[in-house]
């Protein structure tokens, strides 16, 4: 289709020559039937360019769906730290702006930039027929202007780079400020924020106006160059005619052309620079995917349950600071263990690399007493569950965030047992109707915290971590808490991070940090 409407938009042009030359002394049918054809080529070439676009957008479509599937792919394998070293709004924009404007840049060149460069040849190649003399010198002022784009590009481009890392300045400290709402509340640094806001904003508006009046500053040269070529050639083509070098209405198709040309310039240079957005988007989203991530974490179909597991003269460092140096852990099914310490102390961190999250420098896994290579101890994953201190919700009811990831929810729910049910739930909220906010922030602390246990008990994980499971707890929950890790201990590892003394009478080992 493209190449159809590539040929009916030359072919037009050559028909109004063939019905104009020479002049017709009477307006006869031919004339009359020439101007239908005319029209109806024009019509059918820009119908077209309608059909090419959507068969153009089915072909991006399917492109970005591979696209946006390797995202998530490249998300889901994210190293934990590399996930904990990025903001929030990177994966943000990475999702809703650097991915679109990939989409619009291809859009663009696919669009404009390759019918448009094929009609601006060809009706180059015809003004070259009818008049070397308005050819090369049309090509001289044309080839100007391009030069012209061409430095306009290269000068602005630095200003839209700018722009684009203000903009995602901006986006993190929209993130920040919505997250010091409650501090606000509290008129705890209005002033000092009010003031840091304004200095964000003006950093923005700054490197927007900068590059749109770069922009505007190059579009002007490039149309007043323009304008100088218009008059030019109706000057020259005066001449031209006066000497009879060129007739009148040659001279009429010669700017008939040059119209053309010029109505497809513009779409291009604007598809050019759209497409050099589009780079720099993509240039994002490839650091993306050089980010380190996993490359062996899904569940293994014949692996065993997981029983026991053994660090010996482990060692881990946060770059230079050490935090573990030949450290010795067993664990093993049945037991409760008790880790205690300062903050810092590396309880939280020792969690992680028992999931798999963070990977230490040296020493021996040990799996159901069989080794194992630290980079594989990602796909016993789905055997752990952890209630982290800070609680993972989602935006979502109740029951959604219960039965994430687990399939049927139907199902689950009625196999779920009620006791559980009754005790951790929220009273007076629907699980199936209630929506918990954004991450949770619909529920009181204490709330959210019994459905992330729930959550996590639904999946009758091997290995349990509970790390400070008694925040926002009352003394019942905490009660109710110590009976159910007391029952699950007899078929799980269960692993409890705490500074309180709460859960020393039930733990069977304790180990400080």
């Amino acid at each position: 289709m493209g190449l159809l409407h590539s040929t009916l938009s030359i072919i037009w042009p050559l028909l109004i020559y063939r019905s104009i030359h020479p002049i017709p002394e009477v307006m006869g049918i031919a004339l009359y039937a020439n101007a239908v054809a005319i029209i109806a080529l024009f019509s059918l070439a820009q119908w077209l360019t309608f059909k090419q676009a959507a068969y153009n957008y089915s072909m991006v479509d399917e492109a970005c769906l591979r696209l946006s599937a390797k995202l998530y792919d490249q998300f889901a394998r994210l190293q934990w730290q590399e996930f904990r070293n990025h903001n929030r709004a990177y994966f943000y924009d990475l999702i809703l702006v650097d991915f679109w404007r990939v989409r619009q840049g291809v859009n663009k060149l696919f669009d404009s930039a390759l019918a448009s460069a094929i009609i601006i040849m060809a009706m180059l190649g015809f003004l070259a027929w009818i008049s070397v003399t308005i050819f090369i010198f049309s090509l001289l002022g044309m080839s100007l202007i391009a030069l012209l784009g061409l430095l306009s590009n290269r000068r602005t481009r630095p200003l839209l780079v700018a722009y684009q890392a203000s903009w995602r300045k901006q986006h993190a400290w929209a993130v920040a400020l919505l997250d010091k709402f409650e501090l606000l509340k509290m008129g705890r640094g209005i002033a000092a924020t009010a003031q840091e806001h304004q200095h964000h904003t003006h950093q923005l508006l700054d490197n927007n106006t900068r590059m749109l009046t770069s922009q505007l500053l190059w579009r002007s040269w490039l149309r007043w160059t323009g304008n100088l070529l218009r008059i030019g050639i109706l000057f020259m083509g005066a001449y031209l005619i006066q000497a009879k070098q060129i007739s009148p209405q040659d001279f009429f198709i010669s700017l008939l052309l040059l119209s053309i040309i010029q109505s497809n310039v513009s779409p291009l240079s604007a598809a050019l620079f759209t497409f050099m957005d589009g780079q720099e988007a993509a240039k994002t989203l490839q650091g993306f995917f050089n980010l380190s991530s996993e490359t062996n974490f899904t569940r293994v179909s014949d692996m065993k349950l997981l029983k026991s597991i053994s660090l010996d003269k482990m060692c881990f460092a946060y770059g230079s600071k050490v935090i573990f140096n030949n450290k010795n852990i067993h664990l093993e099914s049945g037991k409760i263990y008790l880790w205690k310490g300062v903050n810092g102390a590396g309880k939280s961190t020792m969690a992680r690399i028992l999931l798999g999250h963070l990977t230490p420098t040296s020493g021996e896994l040990l799996i159901n007493k069989s080794s194992v290579a630290w980079q594989d101890l990602g796909q016993w994953r789905s055997q752990a569950a952890l209630i982290d201190q800070h609680v993972t919700l989602f935006g979502g009811t109740i029951k959604e965030n219960l039965f994430f990831g687990q399939g049927d929810s139907a199902v689950s729910w009625q196999t779920t047992d009620e006791e559980l049910k009754r005790r951790l739930l929220p009273k007076n909220k629907d699980p199936e109707l209630y929506h918990v906010g954004e991450r949770g922030d619909k529920l009181s602390g204490g709330e959210a915290r019994r459905i992330a246990l729930l959550r996590e008990l639904i999946t009758s994980p091997s290995l349990l971590i509970l790390d400070e499971p008694t925040n926002h707890m009352d003394k019942n929950s905490i009660i109710f808490l110590k009976e159910i890790v007391q029952l699950l201990k007899l078929e799980k590892i269960v692993i409890i991070i705490s500074h309180l003394d709460d859960f020393d009478n039930i733990a069977d080992e304790i180990l400080k940090f």
